[in-house]
């Protein structure tokens, strides 16, 4: 119906704009992370477990691009998988960034074929970064994950 269209216009809407708005924080890329967890706690209400472990110096477009990719993961996990726990764990280091979102959501049957640039813009900011993503179903059957590796 119109109703379901412009209801799904608006959800698409409202998470083009939350995922803009990621990354923005002043500060550390851990600061800017932990806002983004934040955020997503309250716009997405989702029940978020995070662990930061390691330190990296401001620098490059990583510090951009990372909270974006994971607000990103968060929403397609709220949008598309329905999940109502995640759980994200970002190591950092002088030489690599690895994030790890792991959600309790249903497994999209073909997530490349949503119609949405989700996952395709995932791609493109981690090899904006030198990096990777890897996204699919977790290996229980229940739930996705995605991996970034910079």
């Amino acid at each position: 119906t119109i109703r379901d269209l412009v209801d799904r216009a608006n959800g698409e809407v409202h998470g083009a704009v939350w995922a803009l708005r990621a990354g923005t924080s002043q500060g550390s890329l851990q600061r800017t992370i932990a806002d983004v967890i934040e955020r997503a706690r309250r716009e997405l209400r989702l029940e978020i477990s995070f662990d930061i472990t390691g330190d990296r110096p401001a620098a490059g477009p990583a510090e951009h691009e990372v909270p974006k990719i994971i607000a990103e993961a968060l929403t397609n996990a709220s949008r598309h998988g329905h999940a109502r726990s995640v759980r994200v764990s970002v190591t950092l280091s002088q030489t690599r960034i690895w994030v790890d979102v792991v959600d309790d959501g249903v497994v999209p049957i073909a997530p490349e074929t949503s119609g949405g640039l989700g996952i395709v813009g995932m791609q493109e900011r981690a090899r904006h970064c030198g990096g990777s993503v890897l996204v699919g179903p977790n290996p229980s059957g229940r739930g996705f994950f995605v991996k970034l590796r910079i």
